[in-house]
């Protein structure tokens, strides 16, 4: 599970949030295709606010990395085969 944020550390809070989630999923913690915990559990267990909960998951999803949608927990993207064309 996530972890409080260092308040002094020069990164954003927000980049810390961003940093433990990648982690989590890249350690297989959340496996492709799970549930996150929710924006206000995920505030509570890093001691930060939804805002910035929110801007970090932002910022996963514009990597591809989670999959977000109005009204439903962000949950871990599900690879895309790569198609490779030959010329």
């Amino acid at each position: 599970m996530v972890q409080p944020v260092d308040p002094r550390s020069r990164d954003s809070k927000w980049l810390q949030v961003a940093d433990q989630i990648r982690g989590l999923i890249a350690s297989g913690r959340y496996a492709p295709g799970e549930h996150l915990p929710s924006n206000d559990d995920l505030a509570y267990a890093t001691e930060t606010s939804v805002p910035t909960v929110r801007r970090a998951l932002r910022a996963l999803a514009l990597e591809e990395i989670i999959a977000t949608e109005q009204g439903i927990r962000a949950q871990v993207a599900i690879p895309r085969e790569r198609v490779v064309e030959r010329l």
